[in-house]
């Protein structure tokens, strides 16, 4: 299954500090890391909680974008544009699990002293 992620990269050694990470897992069959995007892409019937869980141990945040064959969509909340211009405060993702099911999951940031809130 491929497995999509975005992943705070800003230079050539946190590619490698991701490869890294991955390279030590097994059930991972092709992985494909692009730092202009921000991408990392794997091809793994493993769970996608647990190559999120690996890539973070490196220090960057990582984020579900998308998985399987049918689709997937995020929606950023913040960035570059729109009323709350500046830094990313969440995203949503919709993810097409077969053609009866979109599995809706999000983060949103919260104001300090207060505890983040996962939307499933």
């Amino acid at each position: 299954m491929k497995i999509e992620y975005a992943v705070q990269m800003s230079c050539d050694s946190c590619v490698q500090k991701v490869k890294q990470a991955l390279s030590g897992l097994e059930g991972i069959s092709k992985m494909d890391i692009d730092l202009a995007s921000g991408t990392v892409m794997v091809d793994s019937e493993l769970p996608q909680s647990i190559i999120k869980d690996k890539i973070e141990t490196t220090g960057m945040r990582a984020v579900l974008k998308g998985y399987g064959q049918l689709g997937a969509a995020v929606a950023m909340l913040g960035g570059n544009t729109g009323f709350s211009a500046g830094n990313v405060k969440g995203v949503i993702r919709f993810v097409q699990e077969d053609a009866n099911h979109c599995i809706i999951d999000g983060e949103i940031e919260t104001p300090p002293n207060t505890s983040k809130i996962p939307l499933t």
